[in-house]
């Protein structure tokens, strides 16, 4: 067997009402040189041409059907002619079908065929089967004929990545998968992603897909480039492939006839949101956990009004309880109620949102709705909250984070009789309150169950102060967080 590989690229052949082709560097696939000798070991089990399939291609409006295959006669065997054939339904049916000549070709020097199957009647049948035909001559003549393969009817159904963050760095796809025919062919699924960098098709990587049922999620576990995007990478392109095993064949169905999805790894997006409602989306790459987001309701706006969102690096804060910091920045400072939603991770925690209008600014933090998908969602109400600046913040943090904001009093304003709580404490944490001329009044250390230090507006004698504000100091890992509060008799 002559083993010189030769890389050849195919013109896919795309149908609509009539039949185009698609540009040669749609895909390629290598070939065995023009003799095309199959071995001899195929010679001693009876096969005189060996039938390959190599690729197959659904076209979107799911009447055409496009196949790639390689014919490679045994020694001393000539192929003389090639034909395509299909049949409804069964395999045991008599009513098969040829595909007429002037939807295929055969090249008789590289032994490649392709072949498109257009306006077929799925309405009326359950499946279509094909098979390759090869009347051979020479040392030998009669039929080859490959197995019986559907033509297929998969679909594979996933939502575009275009994005990829630039601080995670990693592409997960999650989607569905459907074959109507796969009841009645029985094959065997696989699936991968196929994936390039930077524009450069010359190396295609390829990742594994976990398929469960009809989901599919490309396997995070699996380390690969795709899961740590290399520093210098600013574009991913991918597709996800359905791939059908029957013994030693491997049918690849793709997403699209030919298409690359093209991912970019970048900070931010932008957009305009009308009068008619919607939302700005910043995808994070990773589909398992859904994506970043503002929205607004039909009506809210009163005109169409540009947003942006862009993913910050969360390194410079101080607290190691931030996992995601996002900047949403508006056209202007719009008295209006949104809904911020954030990427998750997939935890079982719930977590907090923090806000503030500036990076140097405390987080106000917010309980927010986790959502099926693994976001968090909060509602900004501008007749409780204000109106959004123009430069805003939001956090995804840990449940309890130890962060300034989370330690200050809910309440600034009371009375005899009540308090004031300095939460998410622990022990060894302390409070002191001390008046307007410096003087302490009070320190507490004494932590409550529920994490609270709390002020009933006693001095240390057991007597309340008198009217007026006061000064408060928490310290809490080590560091002091400062504010002030009032004390009315």
């Amino acid at each position: 067997m002559n083993k010189n590989i030769v890389k050849t690229s195919l013109l896919a052949v795309f149908v609509f009402s009539a039949v185009l082709f698609l540009p040669a560097e749609a895909f390629s696939l290598y070939v065995t040189n023009s003799t095309h000798t199959a071995s001899v070991s195929l010679l001693a089990q009876g096969v005189k041409v060996n039938i390959v399939h190599i690729q197959a291609y659904k076209i979107l409006n799911e009447t055409s059907f496009n196949i790639v295959a390689r014919l490679e006669p045994v020694k001393d065997i000539v192929i003389d002619s090639v034909s395509v054939e299909y049949v409804y339904d069964s395999t045991d049916s008599d009513n098969i079908i040829s595909l007429s000549t002037d939807s295929y070709s055969y090249n008789a020097a590289t032994g490649e065929l392709t072949a498109v199957f257009s306006g077929l009647n799925r309405d009326a049948c359950d499946a279509v089967f094909y098979r390759i035909k090869a009347n051979y001559s020479g040392a030998d003549s009669g039929v080859e004929k490959s197995q019986w393969y559907p033509v297929n009817n998969p679909t594979i159904a996933h939502v575009p990545i275009l994005r990829i963050s630039n601080i995670d760095r990693r592409l997960v796809a999650v989607g569905s998968f459907s074959d109507v025919a796969r009841p009645s062919h029985n094959l065997s699924v696989t699936m991968d992603i196929e994936y390039y960098f930077n524009g450069d098709p010359s190396v295609i990587s390829t990742h594994s897909v976990i398929l469960a049922g009809n989901s599919f999620q490309s396997n995070a576990d699996e380390a690969s480039t795709l899961m740590n995007i290399p520093d210098g990478i600013n574009t991913v392109h991918y597709r996800i492939l359905a791939i059908y095993n029957k013994d030693q064949d491997r049918i690849k169905y793709h997403t699209h006839t030919k298409d690359w999805i093209t991912a970019t790894v970048v900070a931010s997006t932008n957009g305009v949101i009308g009068s008619s409602g919607g939302s700005l989306v910043l995808q994070n790459g990773d589909q398992r956990y859904g994506d970043t987001k503002i929205s607004a309701a039909p009506g809210v706006l009163p005109a169409d009004a540009s947003f942006s969102i862009s993913e910050i690096d969360k390194t410079s804060e101080d607290s190691d309880d931030i996992l995601k910091i996002y900047g949403i920045t508006l056209s202007d400072s719009l008295d209006k109620n949104y809904v911020i939603t954030l990427f998750g991770d997939g935890s079982a925690n719930d977590y907090k949102v923090g806000y503030r209008s500036s990076l140097g600014d405390e987080w106000k933090d917010f309980n927010p709705v986790k959502n099926a998908d693994g976001t968090y969602s909060v509602y900004w109400d501008s007749s409780l909250y204000g109106p959004l600046a123009p430069n805003n913040y939001f956090a995804l943090k840990e449940p309890g984070a130890r962060t300034a904001g989370n330690h200050r009093p809910v309440n600034r304003a009371f009375m005899p009789g009540g308090s004031v709580a300095f939460q998410n404490l622990i022990d060894g944490d302390s409070v002191t309150i001390y008046n307007l001329r410096g003087k302490q009044v009070r320190k507490l250390t004494n932590v409550s169950a529920d994490g609270a230090i709390r002020w009933d507006g006693k001095n240390n004698n057991g007597d309340y102060v008198e009217t007026g504000s006061y000064i408060y100091q928490i310290r809490v890992n080590g560091k002091i967080v400062s504010g002030s509060l009032a004390f009315v008799r």
